[in-house]
């Protein structure tokens, strides 16, 4: 070998080596720097403590659906209107309550056509109620307004995922995408039940905002509510990507006057615009250990 294409050859390993060692993660984001931000569950007040997983029953022998979806989008960009005409039929309603006790509401999705469905775990949390905690009714109700009775499948508390089931075939579903594709900037959809049940399949609009948030959450600025956990976020493809699991607070110092003495009591606040995300890949998991 002559002494330029020596010459040659070592300098194009030396270019190789920087690039490899100075090119970062596509979709890395900082790590948050702290301050008075905390993450509070989007369930009813009675949903939110996640300290205790609820009783999994026994699995049935049914698995998920191999049918392929027919929300397919094949790549192509849907607007916001589409993705919803798309996938809101496949989006539930999931409640908890004691009678006589209380309870509360959450959102969740079809995964496959007979009847798997994907939510929150701190959706069927009743621990709160830790006595009366096995008198809880749970109830999906489907965007056709019927109501059915779930079996838990599977739980995780520490991914705060649950999978259910409801008996039925040919219900719709969504298509599950790969949150690692997606970028900051790109459009974020939420479908779900916010607030109360008379808002069941409501849509929200947002952007993502940043990736490895606590947890290793997504952030995005989608407006959401309480009921809302558990429901789906999609991109512009209508493929889920995410599922709502969070929205942010933070305390604000109040000063009251109580018997004529100044008091200073932190109160909490939501904050507009900053909502979280367990990406799809964690929940993916999930549905595998199920079948």
């Amino acid at each position: 070998m002559t002494h330029k294409k020596m010459f040659a050859a070592i300098s194009f390993f030396l270019i190789m080596a920087l690039l490899f060692v100075f090119q970062g993660p596509v979709c890395a984001a900082d790590q948050p720097s702290g301050g008075s931000y905390e993450h509070v569950d989007l369930g009813d007040d009675a949903l939110k403590n996640k300290s205790k997983k609820p009783s999994t029953k026994k699995k049935p022998s049914a698995k998920p659906s191999k049918t392929p979806s027919t929300n397919s989008s094949s790549g192509q960009t849907l607007s916001a209107a589409q993705v919803y005409e798309r996938n809101n039929k496949a989006v539930v309603t999931i409640t908890a309550e004691i009678p006589g006790v209380g309870g509360g509401h959450g959102s969740g999705f079809f995964v496959s056509a007979n009847g798997f469905i994907m939510t929150n775990q701190h959706v069927l949390d009743m621990s709160k109620f830790s006595e009366v905690e096995h008198l809880t009714v749970y109830q999906v109700i489907t965007s056709d307004g019927r109501k059915h009775t779930p079996q838990i499948i599977k739980t995780d508390s520490e991914l705060d995922i649950a999978l259910i089931k409801i008996d039925g075939k040919g219900f719709p579903y969504v298509n599950l995408g790969n949150m690692s594709e997606a970028k900051v900037g790109e459009p974020v959809y939420i479908v779900g039940t916010p607030v109360r049940l008379e808002f069941r399949s409501s849509i929200t609009e947002g952007i993502i905002s940043g990736f490895n948030r606590s947890d290793g959450h997504i952030q995005t600025s989608a407006v959401t509510h309480g009921g809302n956990s558990g429901g789906p976020a999609f991109n512009n493809r209508g493929e889920v990507i995410g599922i709502l699991v969070a929205g942010a607070a933070r305390l604000n110092p109040k000063t009251f006057f109580i018997d004529g003495e100044k008091t200073i009591i932190p109160v909490k606040e939501d904050v507009a615009g900053i909502s979280y995300l367990i990406p799809i890949n964690f929940a993916k998991g999930i549905m595998n250990l199920a079948y």
